[in-house]
């Protein structure tokens, strides 16, 4: 089984490497044509809009915009979160490890305080006794959970691995480009500490290596693993979806939009599509979250659609 060495100079080397050895960008993108749809997306959204777009292959940026601006991140950092966990129990994914029922069953945790006593019992229900694989699935998927126990799971891989500044700092080591993803808070807590933030070009990166297979440490199986969780809807167009996305309905009220297309002709595309805006002195924070959500999709879809194949 093949493992990729985790040494920070190892990593780095490779990557150069692999820069070097590159292939021509299999697709190719009108910015022209680009820009000017994303300007008339954009315009009624007004100044205050921030935004952070990425679109590419594992191996090329095909386009930028405001992609170093970091953001709130909101559910979309559960992918780094994933690959942590996973790697932290790498050839014991279907274990069901006992650690997790004396976390999930401790009202005074970080990760837990702030839920109320029927969540904290759905949270025990659900994830005391489950598997790795199946607490990742909760946290990304949310497959036959509540809402609150899909933050929950979050929460519980938080608290596995030594909380939100050991989990940066996991994160970090991982891979260099990495380093925007910073977790600062359990997910529902209070944000006296700060929101979760990425840019868009950094929860890029963790796609790139994915579809790669060649994030730092993981063996083959794992990342089939990880792929297999993040596995969301087909794609009409270009087939099979890994997908992962973040909402946040508070300030600033965040979208985000992430996912990559393995098969997507001669390379497979990623795309990032991250939006925050302070609430609006008129109307509702859930209705300015739906707006956004709408922009995200359709900011995500102008992207795709002016995809072409690359001349050879």
């Amino acid at each position: 089984m093949r493992r990729t060495p985790i040494p920070w100079l190892a990593t780095v080397a490779s990557l150069w490497l692999a820069a070097c050895a590159a292939p021509p960008a299999a697709h190719r993108v009108d910015r022209d044509a680009l820009d000017r749809e994303l300007a008339r997306l954009l315009a009624p959204h007004g100044a205050t809009l921030r935004v952070g777009l990425w679109l590419g292959e594992p191996e090329h940026v095909l386009y930028e915009r405001e992609a170093g601006q970091t953001l709130p991140v909101a559910s979309a950092i559960k992918t780094a979160f994933l690959i942590e966990f996973f790697a932290a129990h790498a050839g014991g994914l279907d274990a069901r490890p006992a650690g997790f029922a004396p976390l999930c069953a401790d009202p005074t945790h970080p990760a837990f305080a702030h839920f109320a006593a029927p969540l904290r019992a759905e949270i025990t229900r659900d994830l005391a006794h489950a598997s790795v694989r199946e607490v990742g699935r909760a946290m990304i998927r949310g497959d036959g959970v509540s809402n609150g126990v899909y933050n929950a799971a979050a929460n519980l891989v938080t608290a596995l691995l030594g909380g939100p500044a050991a989990l940066t700092a996991r994160i970090h080591a991982r891979d260099p480009d990495f380093a925007s993803l910073v977790v600062r808070r359990y997910m529902l807590a209070r944000r006296e500490s700060g929101d979760n933030e990425a840019s868009a070009r950094g929860l890029a990166a963790p796609f790139q290596r994915l579809l790669q297979a060649s994030l730092a440490g993981l063996d083959d199986d794992t990342h089939a693993a990880i792929r297999a969780v993040l596995r969301g809807s087909d794609h009409a167009q270009f087939g099979e979806h890994l997908h992962k996305s973040g909402a946040l309905d508070s300030a600033p009220i965040t979208r985000v939009e992430t996912g990559a297309f393995p098969n997507a002709g001669a390379a497979p595309l990623i795309y990032v599509v991250m939006l925050a805006q302070d609430p609006p002195a008129r109307g509702s924070a859930a209705e300015t979250g739906q707006e956004l959500g709408r922009l995200a999709l359709a900011l995500r879809d102008a992207m795709l659609t002016a995809v072409v194949a690359a001349p050879r």
